[in-house]
């Protein structure tokens, strides 16, 4: 029972966190697969891509979401 009252807490926590504390990211194309990324503050479009089939592929020179230390 204290198992389950300490993770749900700490869950909460870090969904909390993760509400409060803005992400710093990079999203760049390596341009291999007319990927687009646009971006507007902190939201990115990811557009074109290469299609085979029923699948999008995208490739990336960074994708990064930098690990916030406090």
């Amino acid at each position: 029972m204290k198992g389950t009252v300490f993770l749900s807490g700490l869950v909460s926590s870090l969904f909390t966190l993760g509400i409060i504390l803005p992400a710093l990211s990079q999203v760049t194309s390596d341009e291999t697969t007319n990927t687009t990324v646009r971006t507007s503050g902190n939201n990115f479009d990811i557009l074109n891509g290469i299609q085979k089939g029923n699948n999008l592929f995208h490739s990336f020179k960074n994708f990064r979401f930098p690990q916030v230390v406090r």
